[in-house]
Parts: structure tokens; C-alpha cells; sequence
């Protein structure tokens, strides 16, 4: 099972912007050291200590504006983890430079870059670039199709609706031939069966919908997948709220509070009735002891028929260093054997 994390880069309230990096740094070095696989940086705009105040915008204070730029500087800190952008978002951005930086970053992290893309429903980083939000799907189409265009043509030019110029060499092209593996986020029902059918690899989360909800969508991607023809199996990984804690208590109370702040942020903002702590253990978080953690991940990546999971490790952006570094060890370690173990068992 593939076991990834978000790397939110939260900024913590009166500890400074300097703090932040150096935490994400410290985070990241632990993951690399103790067997996670996958590191995923958000990209975050205008979210400075006010941002979980509001209702619209970032949520999280964070200083992950320019994720590329700050995975350079992980992926300098590490030497086996893969290094994920979860996501970059490509309309606010002009293709050409996304191109370029990506594919110096597969240099630098030597070919371990994943490349996720998204457009973001944040529209106060629409507003704040100049972007119209109603342009943002054609924009982010149009964005790829350059980004390809320019990784796999020795020179490539493009007239478009939204992005135009001359034909270019781009120097260097991506050390991952023919490009890095571009994931897309999804998280509207209808954008499913469109994917599967681009064969694109997926990255899906259990906000706004159901396990057995996210299953139909999940079959419908793989049966459109197939339709279409596509070589190879159709690669999902699930984004979900995880936890460890020594044993089941501390693993649920540890991050209750922290948890709790987020979800009363989101129900502000999309005028739902907040669901209790316990709902949420039932249907959206994987919170818990080692043994609980492997049974949970065990039961839903086999039931959604996934690759793994990426694990939100710090939702609400509360939980002391410490706790999110221990929690990390536990994943990387007992909770991964656990499910291996529980997996050779019944195969």
C-alpha cells in the first residue's frame, strides 16, 4: 500500500513565517527517515494568521504559496521519498513557467517529482491574480495541453484562447521521459467518467461525499478507463484525515480539538450542520491506535480498490511537531507492516 502526506506548511499563530518553513523541512526529513512515500505540497495563496477566521479563502494560515520552490528545497533534504505537487493550480499561472520549473525540479529531486493539477475553488487567489473563475476549467485544459506539448517536442508553439507564443526549446526538459506522472484532483461527481476516459491518474478525498458514494465514482472511472483502452492499471489515491497515536484514545483525542476547528470552519463556509466528533470517526477520519489505523486503511483501500493513501496529518493545523512526527513513525512503520501482514494473511 502506497502511504503518502500532505505537506500544508502551516504557519502557526505568533511563531513567524521563518518557523513555518523550518517545520515543514523538519517534517519532511522525519517522512523521508521513517518509510513514508509520498510528499505532497499544497498550493496556498494569501494565507496569512487570518485566513481560519473567514469563511472563504485558504482556511489554514499557511506560507505554501510557491510549492515548487519549496519542494526544490525538500527534495535537497531527501533522497528516497517521492515528491508530489498536490496541486499545482494552473490557471492562475502561465503554462510556459510551470513547464520549465517542473521540469527542473525532476532534476533536482532526481526524477522523483509527481505532478498533481487543480483548479482550486479559492476564488480570493482568482481575484488576487487577476483570473476570472468562470475561465478556470478552459484555462486549465488549455495550460496542460502546453505543459505536455513542451515536455515531449523538441520546440513547441501555441495559438489559444487564453495563452499564446512563438515556438520554443524548452531547456531542460523533464528527467522523467516522456514527463512525470500528472495526477489530477477531482472532487465533482461528473469529472470521473472525463478522466478516466483521458486516462489521467486520480487523486480523490472523502470531503463532500460518502465511502460508498466515492466507490460508484471511483468504478465509474476505472469502467471509463478501460472504454477508452488505456494500457496499464488506472492509478487512485485517496487524500483522507489520518492519525496515530500509541493506542485508540490517544489516537482520537490527540487531534480532536485541532479536527473540530476545521470542520467548523467548513461548515460555516458551505452553510451545512456540523456533524459530532463521533460521526466523523465513523465516515471521515482514520483516527486511532497502530492496529486501528491498518484495520481501517486495510478496509477502505480495498473496498474503494485503490492505491493508497495520502494522509492529512495535521488537520486544522494544531497539532504540535512532536505529535505529527510521532504519528508519522507509527504510519511508516507498525501501522504499514500491520496492513502487509493483514494483506498476506488473506491473500
Amino acid at each position: 500500500m502506497h502511504i503518502g502526506i500532505v505537506m500544508e506548511c502551516d504557519l502557526r499563530p505568533g511563531r513567524g513565517e521563518a518557523a513555518a518553513f523550518t517545520e515543514a523541512f523538519e517534517i519532511t526529513e522525519h517522512a523521508d527517515r521513517c518509510g513514508i512515500d509520498s510528499l505532497w505540497m499544497v498550493e496556498r495563496h494569501f494565507a496569512g494568521e487570518d485566513a481560519a477566521k473567514g469563511t472563504m479563502g485558504a482556511g489554514i494560515p499557511s506560507v505554501s504559496s510557491t510549492p515548487m520552490v519549496i519542494a526544490s528545497a525538500l527534495a535537497a533534504r531527501t533522497s528516497r521519498i517521492r515528491i508530489g505537487i498536490g496541486v499545482s493550480i494552473l490557471p492562475l499561472h502561465n503554462p510556459v513557467g510551470i513547464a520549465e520549473d517542473a521540469a527542473a525540479l525532476d532534476h533536482i529531486c532526481g526524477g522523483r517529482l509527481e505532478f498533481g493539477v487543480g483548479r482550486s475553488m479559492d476564488e480570493k487567489a482568482y481575484g488576487g491574480f487577476g483570473v476570472d473563475f468562470a475561465e478556470s476549467t478552459a484555462r486549465q485544459e488549455e495550460a496542460l495541453e502546453i505543459i505536455k506539448g513542451l515536455w515531449t517536442n523538441e520546440t513547441y508553439g501555441h495559438r489559444g484562447r487564453h495563452y499564446s507564443f512563438e515556438p520554443v526549446n524548452l531547456v531542460p526538459r523533464p528527467l522523467q521521459q516522456p514527463h512525470p506522472p500528472i495526477w489530477f484532483a477531482i472532487n465533482r461527481k461528473e469529472a470521473f467518467h472525463h478522466l478516466g476516459r483521458m486516462g489521467y491518474p486520480i487523486l480523490i478525498g472523502l470531503r463532500g461525499m460518502t465511502v460508498p458514494q466515492l466507490k460508484d465514482c471511483v468504478d465509474l472511472y476505472r469502467s471509463s478507463w478501460k472504454a477508452a483502452g488505456h494500457e496499464g492499471a488506472a492509478r487512485v489515491l485517496l487524500r483522507a484525515p489520518i492519525h496515530v497515536g500509541r493506542d485508540t484514545r490517544s489516537g482520537q483525542e490527540e487531534p480532536r480539538a485541532s479536527t473540530m476547528a476545521a470542520i467548523e470552519r467548513q461548515s460555516r463556509k458551505y452553510k451545512v450542520e456540523m456533524p459530532s466528533y463521533a460521526e466523523l470517526l465513523k465516515d471521515k477520519l482514520i483516527y486511532g491506535g497502530p492496529r486501528d489505523v491498518a484495520r481501517r486503511l486495510s478496509e477502505i483501500v480495498d473496498y474503494l480498490d485503490v492505491e493508497g493513501v495520502i494522509a492529512e496529518c495535521n488537520l486544522g493545523g494544531r497539532l504540535p511537531q512532536a505529535t505529527i512526527e510521532q504519528s508519522l513513525t507509527y504510519l511508516g512503520t507498525e501501522v504499514r507492516d500491520l496492513v502487509n501482514k493483514e494483506r498476506l494473511a488473506y491473500a
